[in-house]
């Protein structure tokens, strides 16, 4: 920030492109700023429990346990800890798409309230 003699700021050109929108970052930035926080915890949680019971379920359907009642159940409990996963996953991703639709109401409510 760049200050006059007359008392009034300016912001260099450096700086504006801190304030563009997302559309001109890259994907991986968008991604993060779009899942920071709890969400982002939630998500990689979600994804683990995804990968891990799917690897499970693989594991079983090969027939690389044994005794075969082990197999059923480490299968079963792989197929829900998939289902779960999938829908934390989901649960997260619908989650974020209603705040940002209440937001976009608010906003819209103001903007016509204002009119």
């Amino acid at each position: 920030m760049v200050n006059h003699s007359e008392g009034q700021t300016h912001f260099p050109a450096e700086s504006s492109k801190l304030i563009k929108s997302d559309r001109y970052s890259s994907p991986l930035v968008r991604f993060v700023r779009h899942f920071r926080g709890v969400q982002g915890l939630y998500l990689m949680a979600a994804f683990f429990q995804v990968t891990c019971g799917a690897a499970l379920v693989t594991i079983t359907l090969l027939d690389l346990i044994r005794p075969m009642w082990v197999s059923t159940i480490l299968n079963l409990v792989g197929s829900m800890a998939t289902m779960l996963g999938l829908y934390i996953f989901y649960e997260v991703l619908h989650r974020r798409q209603k705040v940002e639709n209440l937001i976009k109401d608010a906003i819209q409510r103001v903007m016509i309230s204002q009119n």
